[in-house]
C-alpha cells in the first residue's frame, strides 16, 4: 500500500475526497483564471501609465525645443559674438549679474535645446560666486554658432 494521509483514509473517505475534487475542479480553474485576468489587467494598466508618462515627458521636451527654436528667430537671440558682448555689457551695467546669467542661460538653451545639440550641453555649477568666464566658439556641421559657457569660480 501507499503511504501518506490519503492512503490512511478508508475507501469510502477516499472516494468522497476524489468526488469532491472532481466537482470543485472547474470552479478552482475559473478562480485561477480570474486571478490571472486581474493580474494581467493590473500590469496592462501599469504599462499604459508608464507609456503615458513617457509620452508626456517627450511632449514637454518637444515643446521646450520648439519654444527655444522659435526664440532663435526672435530678437531675444544674439546672433553674433559682438551682439552678445554688447548685450552682456548692457545687462551687467543696468540689470546686474543675476540677469546677465539668466540671459546667458537662455542663449545656451536656444542653441542646445532649440537646435537639439545635446552634445554641446554646458554643465553649470551652482555657487554663491558665479562669474562669466568666457564664450566658447563652436563650429557645428549644420550651422556655425557661438555656444556660451559660464562656470563657478
Amino acid at each position: 500500500m501507499g503511504s501518506g494521509l490519503f492512503h490512511a483514509l478508508t475507501r469510502l473517505e477516499q472516494r468522497s475526497l476524489l468526488e469532491m475534487a472532481r466537482r470543485e475542479l472547474m470552479a478552482s480553474i475559473r478562480r485561477q483564471w480570474d486571478v490571472r485576468a486581474k493580474h494581467d489587467a493590473y500590469w496592462a494598466r501599469k504599462r499604459g501609465e508608464a507609456r503615458d508618462a513617457a509620452l508626456k515627458k517627450l511632449l514637454e521636451i518637444y515643446i521646450d525645443a520648439a519654444y527655444y527654436f522659435e526664440m532663435y528667430h526672435s530678437e531675444a537671440c544674439a546672433k553674433t559674438a559682438a551682439a552678445l558682448k554688447a548685450d552682456l555689457k548692457w545687462l551687467k551695467e543696468n540689470r546686474g549679474e543675476a540677469r546677465q546669467l539668466a540671459y546667458l542661460k537662455d542663449q545656451i538653451l536656444i542653441r542646445v535645446v532649440g537646435f537639439g545639440w545635446g552634445e554641446f550641453k554646458v554643465n553649470r555649477c551652482h555657487s554663491q560666486h558665479i562669474a562669466i568666464q568666457s564664450t566658447l566658439a563652436c563650429q557645428h556641421p549644420s550651422n556655425p554658432c557661438t555656444i556660451l559657457m559660464c562656470c563657478a569660480v
